[in-house]
């Protein structure tokens, strides 16, 4: 019962789940969605500690992309809800929290109560089954910080926190036995925070300065360590975020009309050398971008156990993502980091300009692909993907500080002198110096 999971290299697993609204109610779902994004911060997904992103959203067939003269309108007499998400941990527990935690599922009978089919969060074996035969395999999968849980995350960032507020005395304010009192302080608060910090992720975001735009970006092949100019964090215009607001988009291309399916059998390829690749993803050089899937859809599922009634008349490409800052900004960055793959993707979609190469194109065309995203949830609002990333590795440099220089049996100039050698490793979170 549960879907193939785990072929991503990644502690974070994806779910898209789409499901058939009742004949009349995708006006309610709309409706209620929008209700809901006004009034609910969503605190029961923020308490389960193991969601990352989340998004809901109806999507009219009606209204699905129309990219060109030659594609189809779709002859569905229902839309469709749309739930995708990223989380840490097995399938089942998941599932099983929708159906056992009472306030998640009376959350999630609200949510999925417009849906065909659905058969309440209780009992569990027909919800799981519901949950499965509507859930869409992903081709590829991307997240920004891989081994990550969101327990990592939120540990990471107090750690971070403590140990800047503590780093903000100079050196010379205060004598030793000041400073080793402060010190024990400062440990005791984020002792609990410590733990096991994640491991290491397949590649490296070298930034020159704190805070600068990356430059580098280093990882393994074949044993060897290999380094490559990250063009597309240059040109791009956003580097930190903009502040930390985060961005969930999704947007879906028509690929081409059926019972052609040559166009989509290449793209398919293609996506599935770069998930296969030990070399950086082209989304690994954009360190605005969270996490992006990328989705075939060929069909839309009927509700569980009834014949289809219609069948989509085009094939096309799902991309789903959550960036920091703006969608145009991200763009221009995927398309500089590799104008190869921007073009072998979406430029053999319908209704791509034929034989036009330059990021315009490609911002033009996904923003004529955009599914309007009623709710969104952001697990850590306010921190951009490079803010993530540095607060992860400063926790695993102060683990090492704790392991490898700081012993008990030193004199308090010693723990001082020790500190005030290694803080700008500590507090660097740049994982070239590693």
């Amino acid at each position: 019962m549960k879907p193939g999971v785990g072929e991503f290299r990644s502690r974070q697993q994806p779910i898209t789940h789409i499901a058939p609204t009742r004949p009349g109610m995708s006006w309610l779902a709309w409706l209620f969605l929008m209700v809901l994004r006004r009034i609910s911060k969503l605190k029961m997904a923020r308490g389960l500690e193991f969601i990352h992103f989340a998004q809901w959203q109806r999507v009219r067939t009606k209204k699905l992309p129309r990219l060109s003269p030659d594609q189809p309108a779709e002859n569905f007499s229902h839309d469709f809800f749309m739930f995708t998400t990223n989380y840490n941990g097995d399938w089942d527990q998941y599932i099983d929290t929708f159906a056992r935690v009472a306030h998640i599922r009376r959350g999630m009978w609200w949510l999925w109560r417009f849906s065909q089919g659905f058969p309440g969060p209780i009992p569990l074996r027909n919800f799981k089954q519901f949950i499965h035969y509507q859930t869409y395999s992903e081709a590829l999968y991307y997240s920004a910080y891989p081994a990550a849980t969101v327990r990592n995350i939120a540990a990471a960032l107090e750690v971070k926190r403590e140990l800047e507020a503590f780093s903000a005395v100079r050196p010379g304010e205060e004598t030793p036995a000041a400073f080793k009192k402060r010190y024990l302080g400062m440990v005791t608060a984020i002792a609990p925070n410590l733990g096991s910090a994640p491991g290491p992720a397949p590649y490296v975001i070298a930034t020159s300065q704190p805070g600068g735009l990356p430059a580098m970006v280093t990882y393994t092949r074949n044993g060897k360590r290999k380094r490559k100019l990250a063009l597309g964090p240059l040109l791009g215009r956003l580097a930190t975020g903009g502040g930390g607001e985060q961005t969930l988009i999704a947007a879906m291309s028509p690929i081409e009309v059926k019972p052609a399916h040559a166009v989509t059998k290449e793209i398919a390829s293609r996506i599935a050398a770069v998930n296969a690749s030990t070399s950086p993803s082209p989304f690994a050089m954009c360190p605005m971008l969270h996490m992006a899937r990328l989705l075939i859809i060929d069909d839309l599922r009927p509700k569980l156990g009834s014949r289809p009634s219609a069948s989509l008349r085009t094939n096309y490409l799902l991309f789903v993502a959550a960036i920091d800052g703006r969608l145009e900004d991200f763009l221009d960055c995927l398309y500089t980091a590799d104008p190869d793959f921007a073009q072998g993707v979406w430029g053999r979609c319908l209704g791509y300009p034929e034989g036009r190469d330059g990021p315009v194109y490609l911002r033009r065309y996904i923003a004529r692909s955009l599914l309007p995203v009623q709710l969104p949830f952001v697990g850590f609002p306010g921190h951009s993907a490079l803010d993530i990333r540095r607060a992860l590795r400063v926790h695993s440099n102060m683990l090492d500080w704790m392991g490898d220089v700081h012993r008990t049996d030193m004199s308090d100039a010693e723990l001082m002198a020790a500190w005030q050698g290694q803080l700008a490793v500590l507090l660097a979170g740049d994982e070239a110096t590693r």
